[in-house]
């Protein structure tokens, strides 16, 4: 079956995350491949499923994670009648990546952001290491359903918070050359320029002045 690109996070502009509970017995999960621009994480919470990611198939469990990075194709199918359940957490990068003035965020953000696309990211049975992630990810959960006064930045910190755990646990390793550390620097002040004036038109020449 020829993969498609799903639709991209239209429901709130402002703030471009969705998350939803899935669950095979009341909707039998067949699914088909597909990509988007956004990214997504898979959180199992009961039951077993087959995740295809790329041209890899493999299972998911109880507790376990899934974390697909943008334009990577993928597919979840369970098996009729069985309870499987799992919470989906979508988001465009731009939840992450607004703000570009910290250089000490942008190693770990974009070390996240641009992982290559035949890597998995499977982190089987998180419950056996850290009850924290269950927390993190209902959490989450809990925050979109209310959208209680701050819920937008409680959720990027709780996105930052698992990001900080793949990073821990050399799921995910920060690559940061000294070079691009000092590019990233003097590209600070165009960042803050760009963020400060987002609404105004910034010529090339302009902005190459800058740096």
């Amino acid at each position: 079956m020829q993969p498609y690109k799903e639709n991209p996070i239209l429901s709130e502009a402002s703030f471009p995350v969705e998350v939803f509970l899935t669950n095979n017995l009341k909707n039998h999960i067949k699914g088909a491949p597909h990509w988007h621009d956004f990214i997504e994480i898979i959180y199992m919470l009961e039951g077993t499923a087959t995740q295809q990611i790329n041209d890899r198939y493999f299972q998911v469990r109880k507790n376990d994670i899934v974390i697909v990075n943008s334009g990577v194709v993928h597919d979840v199918k369970c098996v009729e009648g069985e309870d499987t359940r799992y919470l989906v957490i979508k988001f465009l990068p731009e939840v992450i990546n607004s703000n570009y003035a910290n250089t000490f965020e942008s190693k770990y953000i974009m070390t996240f952001l641009n992982s290559q696309h035949h890597q998995i990211y499977h982190i089987e049975d998180t419950l056996k290491n850290s009850r924290d992630i269950f927390n993190l990810m209902m959490g989450i959960y809990q925050e979109y359903l209310k959208k209680e006064t701050g819920y937008e930045i409680v959720i990027k910190g709780h996105i930052y918070h698992l990001i900080a755990y793949l990073l821990r646990n050399n799921i995910l390793r920060a690559y940061q050359p000294v070079d691009l550390e000092n590019k990233l620097k003097k590209l600070n002040n165009l960042f803050k320029y760009i963020e400060n004036n987002f609404y105004e038109e910034i010529p090339l020449e302009k902005a190459a002045k800058m740096v």
